[in-house]
This record gives structure tokens, C-alpha cells and sequence, in this order.
């Protein structure tokens, strides 16, 4: 019987050394899940941040398709507490 090894090349190893902590991460939280364990993180975001990074990754996208993306800053800031 023949037997084949292959060697990862860096590239790929140091991309699956990235994806590792996030990955365990999934899966204590869906162990998390599993046991009935809330795992909600609660914490402060800036939310025209993310809407300007979203509309960002859409605007290729956006732009093949002859459509324009537009967005405003709010006008009020909504709080919790």
C-alpha cells in the first residue's frame, strides 16, 4: 500500500493558523448555546461606521448594477440605559 503525504504550503498554513481562534471561538459558543448559556456580548458600536464599511464592500456591486449608494449620518443618537 502507497501512501501520500502533502506538505501545506506557508501560505496556507498561516491562513488556517488565523482561522483556528475564531473557529474554537464558534465552537465554545455553540457549546455555549448547546447548554442553555447565554453568549450575547453586549457592547457600544459606531454605527455609521459600520453602514460606511458595508456600503463600501457593496459598491462594486452597486456600480455594475448603474445604482447609486447613498448614506447620511442620523440625525439622533439612540442610547441604551
Amino acid at each position: 500500500m502507497t501512501r501520500s503525504w502533502s506538505v501545506s504550503s506557508p501560505r496556507r498554513s498561516a491562513r488556517n493558523r488565523a482561522a483556528s481562534p475564531s473557529l474554537i471561538q464558534e465552537i465554545i459558543e455553540i457549546s455555549r448555546l448547546q447548554g442553555g448559556e447565554s453568549v450575547v456580548d453586549h457592547h457600544v458600536i459606531d454605527l455609521g461606521a459600520v453602514v460606511e464599511e458595508v456600503c463600501e464592500g457593496a459598491e462594486m456591486h452597486a456600480e455594475s448594477k448603474q445604482v447609486t449608494l447613498v448614506a447620511e449620518p442620523a440625525r439622533a443618537s439612540v442610547g441604551h440605559g
